[in-house]
């Protein structure tokens, strides 16, 4: 929702910290939530490297003796398609995970 919101991401912050805790953020959680995107999208996650795949000679035979195939895992992305997309879902889960989001004063 707030992606679509704005084309600048200060924005799509501020927008995503109202809807959820009601409020304008403060200069510093803006500040600290927008460090945390530029943080992100500069160094996206990297994500583990699939299982290696089982092959015939790996298969383990089963209790009726007959060998077992494995099926072989989806191979995963090594960065999200998107880094602008996935620094900003981690702000929003940020957001989510606050007390100004629980707690409201």
């Amino acid at each position: 929702r707030v992606s679509g919101s704005s084309t600048d991401s200060s924005a799509q912050i501020a927008e995503a910290f109202r809807l959820v805790c009601t409020r304008s953020p403060r200069p510093s959680e803006l500040a600290a939530l927008t460090e945390l995107y530029t943080t992100q999208k500069a160094n996206p996650p990297q994500f583990a490297p699939p299982p290696p795949k089982a092959t015939k000679s790996d298969a383990k035979p089963d209790a009726k003796g007959k060998k077992s195939t494995a099926t072989p895992l989806p191979t995963l992305p090594k960065m999200p398609a998107d880094p602008a997309l996935a620094a900003l879902t981690l702000v929003c889960s940020t957001i989510l995970a606050s007390d100004a989001a629980v707690t409201s004063r």
